[in-house]
């Protein structure tokens, strides 16, 4: 009873040395032994650091949203002109992103086609191999677009570009660059910003290897020595992933063969594949269900970068196979005849990918994807800039006279106020695309707010 007195004691005297003097919103203002300058951009710092021990769960969850607010908003301030911030949130940047993903679904799309229609892929089976070497669920696979399983060198004609800071843009200063102009993109990605200076990665995918020299030497000279430009080690030997027994039954190849069909379509639809296209990779292997199944689980991973087993899309083909190995095959019937305790590990699998894939198909793909919406860009006929542009008019019309009113732009005379907006609208195009240009930096900030990792930069 003594001893817990004593630690009673001791952990009020640690409450109040902690606590300091407390505002009315409950937040610390003097706080003993706590590092000066903190940023406090988790709840767990920010309830350590920031608040009184007596404040209750949901007013401090308030408060640390009120907190992160703050700091964004000065975040935004050093952000909103950088070339980083234009990457990231302008409507023009996303907009360029949202057609570049298009035509790298339908181009990829049209490859798998061709493919398909000279047999390449007739011998693909994605199955464990009988006489295969595993380590629990993972066994190496073949890297070299061969068969059975077909993986890709994601690396081939890949040129990485590290410590890119965020006063370059990944748009205007490298893909609309003249180190560029003599090299033809097959896919590019951009990493996440990291560390305090926000540094990005960025990998450019050619067509061939000619392509990749010309652009290699132009990039070198163009950017800042501290940016590391590097090509991808070719690698002859990937991991693969082996699923549970239950995957391979006949009634599990089914349904997931249906499954995968319903995902192509809706995929291929979302990114503008051609409907016959979609077609024609639906009606590949009507006689085998398990080529079938394996034709849309490639064609899933190729065009879509979408790992069907995983039930998650990743952001170009180095990614998917970093996040979901290099092939994901079921198991080798023989090899699992008789595995005892895998029974219910293997249920439990199936249903987590029933509702993985679920989700999938009952999610609007856009949003689930970050795919930026088309229309992003306004135009005059957006009622926010229409609003201002009528504003803007109103504010430079002067009524000199009764049936005389004066642009304040340039002084001219009109008969009445709609004549001068109009001339504003006509004349005075460089204003109008001012006020436009304004929204869209409205807009990138509303991005930037409704981005949950959005990076902060709080040091000049």
């Amino acid at each position: 009873s003594s001893n817990n007195s004593n630690n009673s004691n001791n952990n009020n005297n640690r409450s109040r040395s902690r606590s300091g003097s407390r505002g009315k919103d409950g937040v610390v203002q003097e706080v003993a032994s706590r590092k000066e300058g903190s940023l406090c951009v988790t709840f767990k710092s920010f309830v350590q650091q920031k608040l009184d021990p007596n404040v209750s769960p949901t007013e401090a969850l308030k408060l640390f949203k009120t907190h992160l607010r703050t700091l964004r908003e000065v975040s935004w301030d050093k952000l909103r002109d950088t070339a980083l911030a234009f990457d990231m949130y302008h409507p023009s940047a996303l907009l360029r992103r949202y057609d570049w993903k298009l035509q790298v679904a339908k181009e990829a799309s049209e490859d798998f086609l061709k493919n398909l229609q000279m047999g390449n892929f007739a011998n693909i089976s994605l199955v464990e191999p009988a006489g295969g070497t595993r380590q629990g669920s993972r066994c190496p696979v073949p890297v070299g677009s061969e068969a059975p399983f077909f993986v890709e060198d994601p690396t081939k004609f890949t040129l990485f570009i590290d410590n890119l800071p965020r006063t370059v843009s990944v748009y205007q200063d490298i893909l609309d660059s003249n180190a560029l102009t003599s090299a033809t993109l097959k896919d590019f990605s951009v990493g996440k910003p990291s560390g305090e200076a926000l540094l990005r990665s960025l990998r450019l995918v050619f067509r061939d290897e000619k392509k990749l020299e010309a652009a290699e030497g132009a990039l070198k000279e163009k950017l800042d020595p501290a940016c590391v430009v590097s090509r991808g080690d070719a690698a002859k030997e990937a991991v693969g992933c082996v699923l549970p027994p239950t995957m391979a039954s006949a009634t599990r190849l089914e349904k997931d063969k249906e499954s995968a069909g319903r995902l192509i379509q809706k995929f291929d639809s979302a990114s503008g594949v051609p409907p016959a296209c979609t077609e024609a990779v639906l009606a590949a292997g009507p006689e085998d269900v398990a080529k079938a199944l394996d034709l849309r689980i490639l064609y899933l991973r190729r065009v879509h970068c979408f790992c069907y087993y995983l039930g998650r899309r990743f952001d170009d083909a180095i990614a998917l196979q970093q996040g979901a190995t290099a092939a994901v095959l079921r198991p080798n019937v023989e090899r699992t005849e008789g595995a005892e305790g895998l029974e219910k590990a293997s249920l439990a699998f199936e249903q987590s990918h029933d509702d993985r894939i679920a989700r999938w198909l009952a999610t609007n793909f856009d949003e689930e994807t970050g795919v930026a919406p088309p229309n992003i860009i306004p135009t005059l006929d957006d009622a926010n800039l229409a609003e201002k542009v009528g504003q803007f008019c109103e504010a430079k019309t002067e009524k000199v006279d009764e049936g005389k009113f004066k642009c304040l732009e340039c002084g001219r005379m009109f008969k009445g106020p709609d004549y001068v907006s109009k001339h504003i609208r006509k004349v005075h195009g460089e204003v109008v695309e001012g006020l436009r240009q304004e929204l869209l930096l409205e807009i990138s900030k509303c991005h930037y707010f409704e981005d949950d990792a959005a990076p902060l930069l709080l040091k000049d």
